[in-house]
């Protein structure tokens, strides 16, 4: 430091608003840009591989087919979305892929 509180570098020069790190940081960037892309890259062809195994296969679905044909056909007797995803314990956006999977609106 020089008598000022503004920091040197070893040749005494003052380091504060020079650019010299800046194209540094730019690379330290890019690379973990690139690293963060092909770890994405990787792990879609590793879920699709498994998709064609079979093991992967998403989140078990959270009615019975016996329910959610129930939830459908009340859906279609003008029951509020909001009411029937308080009476089956799920969200209304559940709600609403039960009815999109039965081409429901």
């Amino acid at each position: 430091m020089s008598a000022g509180g503004v920091p040197q570098g070893e040749s005494g020069v003052h380091r504060r608003g020079l650019p010299h790190g800046q194209p540094h940081a730019l690379r330290h960037g890019a690379f973990a840009e690139f690293e963060c892309s092909l770890i994405r890259e990787r792990q879609r062809e590793g879920i699709a591989l498994a998709k064609q195994r079979g093991p992967y296969k998403g989140r078990k679905k959270t009615l019975t087919p016996e329910r959610a044909a129930e939830l459908v056909q009340r859906a279609a007797n003008g029951i509020p979305k909001s009411v029937l995803a308080t009476d089956y314990g799920i969200s209304r956006e559940t709600v609403y892929q039960y009815l999109r999977q039965a081409n429901l609106p």
